[in-house]
């Protein structure tokens, strides 16, 4: 609650009602951004990421989420107001379909919060859905923002479902002030040709976030020393670290691993899917524990464990073939951004906006299919000393390249810019 004093009476020729009118604006200025941001699981980094970061600059966001079970930080508790929406499912349309029933009763019971908000922020078509109806229920005259991480497969698919979907999407967007999007592919690849979007859109990468933790690292040099401090010199190590959402990535990990079994290791730290490997992730760890120079330590804090991670490997494994064509083609992972910040070259595939952000940037290695192959030659031919010169010069590259100084900050000044279209 904000006390918005008495200014006392109006100077002599100035209406009442023109001083009311200056107070309130004055309120408005003062009074804190409340925002409300839907997400379809309460764990996922990302969005922990994002609702910390408007935290920070003093915005009073509440999330209404659903907690994704047996994925990535499934018992995370999140230091801000939460509306819990039930259980969320990965992939299980239908599911996710049935989940949204008491969901929307939830958000009917949540008028007095949702009166109350200067903008509504979804985060990707299913739950965009959602706030589109708590936005035409309680709050029409605050704007609406779609942001997309991800064009699930589903979406690009010729199937009916993919149609239903794209056609739901485009409501959306219809109704949307502003599209926010983490990367231009996205938006080239999906968005304008598939959607005939062709309203405002905002790039927000997936940039690290600054906290008090995140350890400060030096340029690189000769003198000063080259490479991670905890990775061996006698064989290169290539990491992968995430939501292993990619079977043909570990599949090719493994090729890598078979063919030079003296001259590399594979380092692994993530979550992977039931939906994709199986209860408890049989499959994955089958095919790791087949290999003595694969290892897998389980999941990570993306907040306090990245140094530590960073400091093992050479090589950032940061392919993705899930979806050629569609999503792996258009999206930029965080990976890449947590690898430069850490001076830690990326392995990226060819023709991909990936692939583009890594050489234009000089950020690591283009790898061509067969893609084992190349990681194979690759390996044969680069000396350590090529290896630390190409470090030294990843090392010196602005740090604003890879972390969040104020691109959330901008993002923020945007939505405070909005102005909700017509219902």
């Amino acid at each position: 609650m904000h006390d918005v004093r008495d200014p006392g009476p109006a100077p002599v020729g100035q209406p009442a009602r023109l001083q009311d009118a200056a107070v309130a604006s004055k309120a408005a200025e003062t009074a804190p951004y409340r925002l409300a941001i839907f997400s379809n699981d309460v764990g996922d980094a990302a969005f922990v990421r994002r609702a910390r970061a408007f935290r920070d600059l003093g915005v009073d966001a509440v999330s209404f989420s659903f907690r994704r079970l047996g994925f990535a930080n499934a018992s995370f508790v999140p230091d801000w107001p939460n509306i819990d929406l039930g259980r969320g499912h990965v992939r299980r349309y239908w599911q996710r379909v049935l989940a949204s029933v008491p969901a929307v009763w939830r958000l009917l019971r949540a008028g007095s919060v949702l009166r109350r908000v200067d903008c509504f922020y979804a985060r990707n078509v299913d739950m965009a859905v959602l706030a589109a109806f708590a936005h035409r229920v309680w709050g029409r005259r605050a704007p609406f923002v779609y942001e997309s991480l991800d064009i699930q497969p589903v979406l690009s698919a010729a199937s009916p479902r993919g149609r239903a979907l794209r056609w739901l999407e485009r409501r959306i967007l219809a109704r949307c002030d502003l599209l926010v999007v983490s990367s231009p592919g996205f938006v080239e690849g999906y968005f304008r040709p598939v959607q005939g979007y062709t309203g405002p859109f905002f790039l927000i990468e997936n940039k690290v976030q600054v906290t008090p933790d995140l350890p400060d690292v030096p340029a690189e040099s000769e003198e000063t020393g080259v490479g991670p401090s905890a990775a061996p010199r006698d064989r290169w190590v290539i990491g992968w670290f995430g939501t292993f959402r990619c079977r043909e990535s570990l599949e090719i990990l493994a090729k890598v691993a078979e063919a030079l079994p003296d001259r590399v290791s594979i380092y692994l730290r993530g979550h992977p899917p039931e939906v994709i490997w199986g209860p408890d992730g049989r499959d994955f760890r089958e095919i790791v524990d087949r290999h003595p120079n694969m290892s897998y330590e389980g999941e990570f804090d993306s907040f306090t464990d990245l140094p530590a991670m960073f400091a093992r490997i050479h090589f950032n494994w940061s392919v993705d073939l899930q979806a050629v064509g569609g999503n792996s083609t258009w999206l930029l992972p965080n990976r890449i951004y947590q690898g430069g910040y850490f001076n830690t070259p990326a392995l990226a595939h060819a023709d991909s906006q990936t692939a583009r952000k890594v050489r234009d940037d000089a950020l690591g290695w283009v790898l061509e299919p067969p893609f084992a192959e190349s990681v194979v030659a690759l390996l044969q031919r680069l000396s350590w000393q090529d290896y630390a010169q190409f470090r030294i010069a990843l090392s010196k590259q602005p740090k604003s390249r890879f972390c969040d100084y104020d691109d959330t900050q901008r993002l923020y000044e945007r939505l405070r810019s909005l102005r909700a279209s017509p219902p």
